[in-house]
């Protein structure tokens, strides 16, 4: 990302290596095809590499070869295929987000989808929705599918695909115990709402797990739901994780299709990793609940005045202050929310949550203040 900048022409004190609006405007004028040569062809083609997209070495030149590798991944990433380095191209390769802007037909949604949102989901162009099987015990949001919402989903055409989480947000969640354990309950409720036979659940990794705590943690976590899906139900195993604990569960044989956290660019399990073979699902356009950049930036600016004076008094730039709280409410979504309330239910005196922290660090800069 630094020599991206560098080439477009940003000296030391711009250049920060993040995909931001100057980066994306030098990408956009320098819309890359057959024939092209140079430094920009250099980049593209290394970005290529570290995508691990076979056929492809590190060149000076746009040949009909390195087209034809751009139509493979365009193809694999759901692009449209243009053979192109263009900008939904070159986002793919740098960012596990790719372009936000590009349309989704997905959606995961942590509340009720009425005959209302239905419709508003089918026009918008959606064709999938992922609902929650059940809620979390000890906190108070209602995730979970309701009566007859999925008759509404089918009668509006509308296709579902389940998932199971519950805390899930750190690595002492994940056993062989308790993989065996949310086994049982994810087959009662895939039961209880009548999920049939075949039907795909995906059980979620909810944090950014380093690779050993994958070894460690995950891997038998995911052992144990498949001993209890395979031994009782006909239930498919899919995972919700970040593109590195994707790959290595699939590589295990313990899932058969990934629902991508790719929204999470700064985790270390989708830093430099490629996305998952089997992906299904990704939320760099498929996740509802998020801010859009302009209510994120507008409401940022809003607390310009405090941001100032908090500025001044640490004696730091505000910049270091705006950027966590804009990237926060950019990225804020339905499981944010969920963690939120595990938290307050950790420190509530109930005890039935272990969850002691979450990434709130511009929320509770904002005292807590909600948005959207």
């Amino acid at each position: 990302m630094f020599a991206i900048q560098y080439t477009i022409g940003m000296n030391d004190a711009t250049a920060n290596g993040v995909f931001g609006p100057g980066t994306q405007a030098g990408i956009k004028a320098n819309v890359l095809s057959v024939g092209s040569s140079g430094t920009w062809v250099q980049l593209f083609s290394a970005a290529m590499v570290f995508n691990q997209r076979s056929g492809v070495s590190f060149t000076t030149q746009f040949d009909a070869n390195l087209a034809a590798r751009v139509q493979d991944f365009q193809s694999f990433t759901k692009l449209p295929v243009t053979g192109k380095g263009d900008f939904q191209t070159w986002s793919s390769l740098l960012v596990s987000t790719g372009d936000p802007t590009r349309p989704g037909t997905a959606a995961d949604c942590s509340s009720e989808v009425t005959p209302d949102r239905a419709d508003a989901l089918k026009a918008a162009g959606y064709t999938a929705v992922g609902r929650y099987m059940c809620n979390v015990p000890g906190t108070n949001l209602n995730k979970m599918i309701q009566p007859a919402e999925l008759f509404v989903l089918a009668a509006k055409g509308l296709r579902v695909f389940p998932i199971y989480q519950t805390f899930g947000d750190s690595a002492g969640y994940f056993s062989y115990n308790q993989g065996v354990s949310d086994g049982y309950a994810a087959i009662d409720w895939a039961k209880f709402h009548g999920f049939k036979s075949g039907t795909r659940i995906y059980f979620s990794v909810d944090f950014d797990a380093y690779d050993y705590e994958v070894t460690d943690n995950v891997i038998p976590h995911f052992r144990g739901v498949g001993d209890i899906l395979s031994q009782f139900s006909a239930y498919d195993i899919g995972i919700y994780a970040p593109r590195n604990v994707c790959s290595r569960v699939a590589a295990e044989g313990l899932s058969t299709a990934s629902f991508v956290s790719d929204m999470s660019t700064g985790y270390s399990g989708n830093l430099g990793y490629s996305l998952p073979t089997d992906w299904a699902f990704d939320t760099d356009n498929a996740t509802l609940g998020c801010n859009t950049t302009t209510e994120s930036f507008d409401f940022t600016m809003a607390l310009d005045a405090v941001i100032t004076g908090v500025a001044r008094q640490l004696k730091m730039r505000k910049a270091l202050i705006q950027c966590p709280i804009l990237w926060e409410l950019r990225k804020y979504n339905p499981t944010d929310y969920l963690a939120d309330e595990a938290v307050k239910d950790h420190y509530s005196g109930t005890g039935v949550s272990p969850k002691d922290d979450s990434s709130v660090l511009s929320r509770k800069f904002m005292g807590g203040c909600r948005v959207g």
